[in-house]
């Protein structure tokens, strides 16, 4: 075909629906762009988001080797109070079985402190008896 030929039916047909398909393929890509531009936006939003929840993780990290130190600090004296109540805890347990034990010999103590007054007072009146036995046989 040559320039100043003029083109077929068949041909302006076929260029009809070329163009047809060419403009129904930049509507399509236009919905696509339209969509790609709203995903675009989307992920703007997204990201400015994340980068204010980085803000905000990388300050909960501060706050946290911040506050670190004090939770060692507190660990420990907590462990050195766990031992002191180890310790008072074995002191009291010691303390009462001393105390459970002085309770039963003062007890002890009392009986024969009983004992010793009626071995005494016994002895005592055996004395009189006696005493009296002698006197009795040098009257006789």
């Amino acid at each position: 075909m040559q320039i100043n030929d003029s083109p077929t039916t068949t041909q302006l047909a076929a260029l009809i629906e070329r163009m047809n398909r060419m403009a129904e393929d930049v509507r399509e890509i236009r919905a696509s762009q339209s969509k790609v531009e709203q995903v675009v936006l989307i992920m703007t939003g997204v990201q400015k988001d994340v980068e204010h929840l980085d803000e905000k993780v990388m300050h909960l990290f501060k706050v946290s080797e911040a506050r670190g130190d004090q939770v060692a600090r507190m660990d420990k004296r907590l462990t050195s109070l766990e031992r002191w109540h180890r310790i008072m805890g074995s002191a009291v347990l010691t303390a009462a079985g001393l105390i459970g034990w002085g309770v039963q010999r003062i007890e002890h103590l009392y009986q024969m402190d009983t004992r010793i007054q009626l071995i005494e007072q016994r002895l005592k009146q055996f004395h009189e008896f006696e005493r009296k036995q002698a006197e009795q046989t040098e009257y006789r």
